[in-house]
């Protein structure tokens, strides 16, 4: 019945370290930490992007004005904060990090009234004024491979893993909104470069 002692005290302060490092990363992030959380949420949110992309020229399932707003969001959310990135955490950088998270949450209303308009087949946005809106705007010009709606909103797509895209979207827009405002939040505190 002879059992080697274990360590338990070195145990014990490698899981509490642990913690401290994660506390520290979550709520105190250094200027480096910062800037890596901002450029990981800017690649996710791009992420996303990409696979609308694949969706289209892929899969060939043409975007609806709705989805390319929610696209704004997401590149515009990223764009903000691989500036803030580049800013660091000083009031500036957390400025556009939080107008990131803004951005992010408007595309994640735009995804909630999508999936209003796939619940309601009679209230479709389809050839209307925010096709014409969205069609118009610049980049649609430009790049319109990326910008130019043109499905219709209120067509239900193939779910992807079970949920619809406007409802992925909404998923993904809200906590990415949600951690880029906590980023900006949470590291005024952060010491100056």
């Amino acid at each position: 019945m002879n059992s080697t002692p274990h360590n338990h005290s070195s145990t014990h302060s490698g899981t509490h370290r642990l913690r401290q490092l994660l506390c520290q990363w979550v709520f105190h992030p250094t200027p480096t930490q910062f800037r890596v959380f901002a450029v990981l949420l800017a690649l996710t949110a791009l992420g996303m992007v990409g696979y609308a992309l694949y969706l289209q020229h892929v899969e060939y399932l043409d975007p609806c004005p709705l989805c390319v707003l929610q696209r704004y969001g997401f590149i515009l959310m990223a764009l903000c904060l691989l500036l803030a990135a580049l800013l660091g955490p000083r009031p500036l950088g957390r400025a556009f990090t939080a107008l990131g998270g803004v951005l992010s949450l408007a595309g994640a209303g735009i995804a909630a009234f999508h999936l209003w308009v796939l619940a309601h087949p009679n209230a479709s946005c389809g050839a209307d004024v925010i096709e014409t809106f969205v069609n118009n705007l610049p980049p649609a010009r430009i790049l319109p491979e990326v910008f130019f709606a043109g499905g219709i909103c209120g067509f239900p797509l193939p779910p992807v893993l079970g949920l619809s895209i406007p409802l992925w979207a909404l998923i993904w827009l809200s906590i990415l909104g949600v951690k880029c405002l906590w980023l900006a939040k949470s590291s005024g505190n952060a010491d100056d470069i």
